[in-house]
């Protein structure tokens, strides 16, 4: 092509040019393509001229600024949370008892293990109430403890090692109010001070403690005192096995 046909070439792509923007029918595809049809003057009929549009991709902006804080959401739906905060209250217990046990519990009597008396022993590390405590321990032929806990040297023996708290042991009145009997059939002793309850205890407060808690006042020598308490409450247990 010499330079006439160049340049004749060059106005007619100009014209088209301005034919089309003037009659606003200006589009953008994947390719960018200029056509002009033959009823424009001056130009050839069905011309196409093809230009690719895609470059090299150009670097990353920078980061825009951060924007305004939007309006606070609608309240939410309340709701009676109540029972969360027990159980929350419940769990916060729990984690102090495990600490608790983490920080004093050297004992050997987490699995069954023979004592002085001849008998076995389990103490539990899990909380139930006092029904099945006992159901627990009566499925591995075993009774909730009574001989062992009135037994000052055996207290002491399986009670090493454990932290204050309460255990459930085997002493109730269920069958008949007022007349309390050890899991090994002996019957509570008459005089005071033959007993293992607290002071000012036994006092049945709302007429429903009928199962008999051991607190542990001292592990090392042995000493506990015993609480009534409402049968539901969840407790730590002893186990006790007659061979």
């Amino acid at each position: 092509m010499n330079s006439a046909e160049f340049r004749s070439l060059f106005l007619i792509v100009i014209n088209c040019v301005q034919i089309i923007i003037s009659s606003n029918d200006i589009f953008q595809c994947p390719t960018c393509g200029l056509i002009c049809d033959d009823n424009i003057e001056n130009t050839l009929s069905h011309f196409n001229i093809v230009h690719t549009c895609q470059g090299t991709m150009g670097e990353v902006g920078p980061v825009g600024l951060k924007g305004e804080q939007g309006n606070p959401g609608p309240h939410g739906v309340s709701c009676d949370c109540d029972d969360f905060n027990e159980l929350q209250s419940q769990l916060e217990h729990l984690h102090e008892d495990l600490l608790e046990y983490k920080k004093y519990s050297k004992t050997e009597f987490f699995e069954w293990k023979e004592a002085q008396n001849g008998l076995w022993y389990r103490l539990s590390q899990d909380q139930l109430p006092f029904e099945r405590a006992r159901s627990t321990c009566l499925a591995e032929n075993a009774r909730l403890a009574s001989t062992g806990i009135r037994n000052h040297t055996i207290r002491k023996e399986i009670l090493v090692g454990i932290p204050p708290l309460a255990l459930y042991v085997g002493f109730d009145d269920i069958k008949e109010e007022g007349e309390w009997v050890w899991s090994d059939g002996v019957h509570e002793a008459k005089r005071r001070k033959d007993t293992l309850w607290r002071y000012n205890e036994l006092n049945n407060i709302g007429g429903n403690e009928d199962c008999a808690q051991m607190y542990i006042v001292r592990q090392s020598t042995g000493d506990v005192v015993l609480n009534d308490v409402p049968c539901w409450v969840p407790t730590r247990y002893v186990c006790e096995y007659e061979p």
